[in-house]
């Protein structure tokens, strides 16, 4: 099959012909049709200047080619996306617990893009921000990948408002359109200040910087 990824110099995209991988008994095989491209993954291929070339990638979406014999849940033909390294080839291995089903109407690209961001922001907002309906968020630096989906999962969770900033006033108006309320331009307004001011003195329930994969849950009425 073929595949990418850099050579033993570091930072150098080859395509080469390599064998397709082999699943273990608890373990999927999965032919790509999309893989997703990340910043951190492009930095982590920059600094990749010794030992043996490797094939790239972490996310990806396509069909289940063969399952392993103590796999339970997928079957062959599944359409799926999820997490795997060395997924920028034509057969990926992964495990059964880090896949998902695609929708039939979700096309191989938009559900190649869908697994890194998204659960991001879940683990974020839900299982570590615990956000619960009604409450307030905060999103700094919305305008990327995570931002944006946590800009849609807290709309999508009942969140009472989605706060978010961005120092560009041309993509806090595009981010309305992914269930955006209040957008604070951080290149020309103070965030407390903007936020203390659109919540009438309360503050927000949680705040998730995706930047750095942080999230705050806080009780507080004003930020500090």
């Amino acid at each position: 099959m073929r595949a990418a990824g850099p050579g033993a110099e570091g930072g150098l995209l080859v395509i080469e012909d390599i064998d397709v991988p082999t699943p273990g008994s608890q373990e999927v095989l999965i032919r790509v049709r999309a893989s997703g491209i990340n910043l951190g993954e492009i930095k982590y291929l920059r600094e990749h200047r010794t030992g043996d070339p490797m094939t790239a990638g972490v996310e990806f979406a396509g069909e289940v080619a063969e399952v392993g014999d103590k796999v339970e849940g997928w079957r062959t033909g599944d359409r799926v996306m999820g997490h795997g390294r060395g997924c920028h080839a034509q057969y990926v291995v992964a495990s059964p617990f880090a896949l998902m089903p695609v929708p039939d109407d979700v096309s191989w690209v938009d559900a190649a893009a869908f697994p890194n961001v998204f659960i991001t922001a879940h683990d974020a907002l839900v299982s570590n921000g615990e956000l619960k309906p009604g409450e307030t968020v905060l999103i700094n630096g919305a305008s990327g990948g995570v931002g944006m989906a946590a800009t849609m999962t807290a709309k999508a969770l009942g969140a009472g408002r989605v706060i978010v900033s961005s120092r560009s006033a041309h993509k806090l108006e595009r981010l309305a359109a992914f269930g955006a309320d209040v957008g604070i331009d951080a290149s020309r307004e103070v965030q407390h200040e903007a936020i203390m001011a659109a919540t009438d003195g309360r503050g927000v329930d949680v705040i998730l910087t995706p930047s750095a994969a942080r999230f705050s849950k806080t009780t507080s009425a004003a930020l500090p």
